[in-house]
């Protein structure tokens, strides 16, 4: 049993989710405080728990302790208090789930399928290097694998600046498995932004349509997906 020298911390619970090489920030009060006291982040690998970032409690026994994750994946972790006496007992909190994501670039993942080229582009001036081109606006498909573990497509949707035909207008679209969830269109001298978000789903689709034939690039520049693996 945990005595009362020990009590559980009146703490804050970190947020459960978070991008790869921020930290988990974890403050609280321990009461009643003692000066030997010692706040301890663990992390659990397979069935052991190994202690991570520690703080020491000050004051009226207000602590800050943060636990930095640089890989993604759900992290399993718990807040413990070492009392720093052998005569007294350590207080263990429940377990917490934090999922930690990180961004990848299409270019360096591998496809269900795909038609598209990948590499670098310039779209209005600005240099991509990690892009998802349709060339020759030849009307292209991809899927690419979330396992309803990641939540938001970005890219810069826009025509290759050295297209050699100007006047060509292609459809860009984004969705989720079978659901259409962005449609715009691109042209030569024009870079949109897009942000789509894709949590839930088990594929990202990006699809081209040439609407006005010729020979162009349209192109998902610098495309990446944020995702916990």
């Amino acid at each position: 049993a945990v005595r009362a020298d020990i009590a559980a911390p009146v703490d804050r619970l970190p947020a459960r989710q978070m991008s790869a090489g921020q930290a988990i920030d974890w403050r609280g009060y321990v009461r009643p405080y003692r000066s030997s006291s010692r706040v301890v982040i663990q992390y659990k690998v397979g069935s052991r728990w190994y202690d991570g970032a520690k703080a020491q409690p000050y004051g009226s026994g207000y602590y800050r302790v943060k636990q930095k994750f640089t890989s993604p994946g759900v992290k399993t972790i718990r807040l413990r208090v070492y009392s720093g006496n052998k005569s007294y007992n350590t207080w263990t909190g429940y377990p917490v789930n934090v999922t930690v994501y990180a961004w990848h670039n299409l270019t360096s993942l591998n496809a269900v399928t795909s038609d598209f080229e990948e590499g670098p582009l310039p779209l209005n001036g600005t240099y991509f290097a990690d892009s998802i081109i349709d060339e020759n606006a030849t009307g292209d498909y991809g899927e690419w694998n979330l396992s309803r573990k990641c939540t938001t497509f970005q890219a810069s949707v826009g025509v290759g600046d050295l297209s050699s035909y100007s006047g060509g207008v292609a459809e860009m679209r984004v969705g989720g498995d079978s659901v259409p969830l962005k449609t715009l269109q691109a042209m030569l001298g024009t870079r949109t932004p897009i942000s789509v978000n894709m949590s839930g789903y088990l594929r990202l689709v990006l699809e081209t349509r040439d609407l006005t034939g010729g020979y162009y690039d349209p192109a998902f520049g610098n495309a990446r997906i944020r995702c916990a693996w």
